[in-house]
């Protein structure tokens, strides 16, 4: 079962952009099509009055807008509520945004970051005068609802939530569509006018978390809303939305495009990166965002040699963890084994996650586990000393799965064994180490040895089927930095899950390595893959007595035996002694 390694062009995202590349006018409308399409449907459909966006946290919904609808300055309004003439004064509130619909009806899209009471509905201003406070009615200032009359109100729901009382009498205007003055204003007594017909429609957009609270709060609302929609957190990367992303990303960062084809590949790989899949961008900008706006500010101008370089100097500036987590090993304050065989031992792969501002990095860990005649029991010590969650604990069980269906198919496995994460004091959880900890054990089982110049990652299943990992691009690039401080004239060797061959977008520093032959990357889609690749024989079968599972399989059969042997013998003392006693 030959299994072919990774060719270095397969180990980043490749994109088929024309030079030199072209801005696009409308970023957003490529990539939200559903967004706009919804908000087209909305603004055209005279009986649709709420709307539902659910925006990812990273999206702010004026921002992203912005770049889709062209601003707009609303003329004076003048308003008549029959009973007397009162002259409109607009006050533009901040964090609001006005834009004009792409729709045939040309109507206003307002959207309001930040909600009060006057932002909202607007004020009559006063003055203290004569020792009272005095209410000028004809210089009334309107709202934001006047501003969308004709139009929608795009609201945050956060701001719903954290101001229950504007939504209440906000959802009771959209319903009646009637602005009731003498509700809304604190009118002198002597003012007395009738609700105006006000006709708006009502947009609101939060992320998951924030909409799932207002609708268990407010059940009607989902009942109410014609129309919702989901802003996407990624895009697939053709031709055309790459454009459209790189135009957004400048537009984002503030920034003029430059005419550097290298530079907007190396941009589109970070992003390609970021989503972990090679034929999809990330909508998330912020980061990229901040990296140009520093490399502008202090590597002088953009190209690809300075972007990289600010990439490092931001880097470097939150990786105290990881340079931590290298020196061990340089020091060999953590034991890694990366040369020579040992039965019973492999190198798996995990990713660090530190609370605060640390970047999560890769770095690799050693696994041991024993073996011995037992009821087939499969210990796990991270679990037992409460180092493991449910999920560890879980991938396990699936070996045990896996142990029992290849060799005890006729009855009770007569082997037991113990799991080791070897100086691993922090709490560890996924089953991205399943496949490696199968494979130490069928090392132990069989008492052969494990080729130490490998690291192994990924799940597997009672089957035997290699499944995906995450973090697959950390933890490659954990390793063969390690490899770097510990070993660095010798080659060294991955083992990773077919699956994840679409997510790999590793640095250049890598694929260099890979062309050069010091880094070796082996996809699994099955553990007998696995198994040839880190012990250098035939997996076989449990039918023979060849390969490693069939030597599993006759070595299981011989602990067998002793156990057997040893229950007889523990037997026949216990009748010995029951005999003299009852003589």
């Amino acid at each position: 079962m030959t299994v072919s390694a990774i060719e270095a062009r397969a180990l980043q995202a490749q994109f088929d952009l024309p030079q030199p590349l072209a801005q696009i006018n409308c970023p957003f409308a490529q990539l939200q099509p559903d967004f706009k399409r919804a908000l087209n449907y909305f603004s055209n459909q005279q009986n649709a009055r709420l709307m539902l966006v659910q925006t990812p946290a990273f999206i702010n919904l004026a921002d992203w807008t912005q770049t889709l609808y062209q601003a707009k300055t609303k003329s004076p309004l003048t308003i008549d509520p029959k009973q007397s003439a009162i002259r409109i004064e607009h006050a533009k509130p901040q964090n609001t945004t006005y834009m004009t619909l792409n729709s045939s009806t040309q109507s206003e899209l307002v959207i309001a970051q930040q909600l009060s009471w006057q932002s909202l509905f607007g004020f009559c201003p006063s003055e203290l005068k004569d020792g009272s406070l005095k209410v000028d009615v004809n210089r009334y200032q309107s709202g934001l609802l006047w501003r969308a009359d004709q139009g929608i109100l795009a609201v945050p729901a956060e701001e719903l939530i954290r101001q229950r009382n504007l939504w209440h009498v906000l959802n009771s205007i959209v319903e009646q569509q009637q602005f009731p003055w003498q509700e809304l204003q604190n009118w002198p007594a002597h003012v007395d006018l009738a609700p105006t017909p006000i006709r708006f429609k009502l947009l609101i957009w939060g992320d998951c978390e924030i909409l799932d609270q207002l609708l268990n709060e407010y059940p009607r609302l989902w009942d109410n809303t014609a129309v919702r929609c989901e802003l996407a957190e990624d895009i697939e990367a053709t031709t055309e939305h790459c454009q459209a992303w790189l135009t957004a990303l400048f537009q984002h960062a503030q920034i003029p495009m430059p005419d550097d084809f290298e530079l907007c590949v190396w941009l589109l790989r970070q992003s390609s990166r970021e989503c972990d899949h090679q034929r999809y961008l990330a909508q998330d900008f912020s980061q990229l965002a901040h990296l140009l706006q520093y490399a502008q500010t202090f590597n002088n101008g953009l190209n690809l040699e300075n972007i990289k370089s600010a990439y490092q100097q931001l880097h470097q500036s939150c990786n105290g963890e990881q340079r931590w987590s290298l020196r061990n090993y340089r020091d060999g304050q953590v034991k890694l084994s990366l040369s020579g065989k040992t039965v019973g031992q492999i190198n798996g792969l995990s990713v660090l996650e530190s609370p605060g501002i640390s970047r999560a990095f890769g770095e690799p860990l050693r696994i041991t586990a024993t073996v011995q005649p037992g009821d087939g029991d499969l210990s796990d010590v991270e679990r037992k000393a409460e180092l493991a969650g449910n999920i560890h604990a879980k991938s396990m069980m699936i070996i045990q799965g896996y142990l029992t269906r290849q060799f005890a198919r006729d009855g009770q496995f007569p082997v037991s064994g113990t799991i080791v994460f070897e100086q691993s004091y922090h709490e560890i959880d996924g089953d991205s180490a399943s496949l490696a900890s199968l494979m130490v054990v069928l090392s132990a089982l069989s008492n052969q040895p494990i080729n130490q110049s490998f690291a192994t990652t990924g799940a597997v299943d009672q089957i035997g089927n290699v499944l995906a990992v995450g973090a697959v691009n950390e933890k490659i690039e954990g390793f063969y930095q390690v490899c770097q401080l510990v070993d660095p004239d010798n080659t060294h060797y991955v083992i990773l899950p077919a699956a994840n061959l679409t997510q790999l977008n590793l640095t250049d520093e890598l694929v260099q390595a890979v062309k050069n032959k010091q880094l070796i990357l082996y996809p699994v889609e099955h553990v007998n893959q696995a198994i040839e690749l880190l012990f250098d024989q035939r997996a076989g079968s449990t039918h023979s007595e060849e390969g490693i599972l069939g030597t599993v399989e006759q070595r299981s059969r011989e602990m067998a035996n002793i156990e057997n042997g040893h229950r007889r013998g523990i037997i026949s003392m216990l009748l010995q002694r029951f005999f003299k006693k009852a003589l």
